[in-house]
């Protein structure tokens, strides 16, 4: 879980750099980054299988919106 704090953190930081850039570019890695992120951390939590993701009744009203 270090790696991906870090990773989240090193693309926070790329985020502030890339919103003051007009370049298509770097919102696109942004974008792709924080994609590969998320795939990389499902791929994780799903082989370990020791983490269990619990969905708190109170986000349930979310899902209306």
């Amino acid at each position: 879980m270090k790696f991906f704090r870090v990773a989240i953190c090193c693309l926070l930081a790329f985020a502030v750099l890339a919103f003051g850039a007009t370049e298509e570019w770097s919102q696109a890695v942004l974008e792709v980054a924080a994609s590969v992120l998320l795939i990389a951390w499902a791929i994780q939590m799903f082989i370990r299988k020791a983490d269990q993701l619990i969905i708190a009744p109170e986000f349930l009203p979310l899902l209306a919106w």
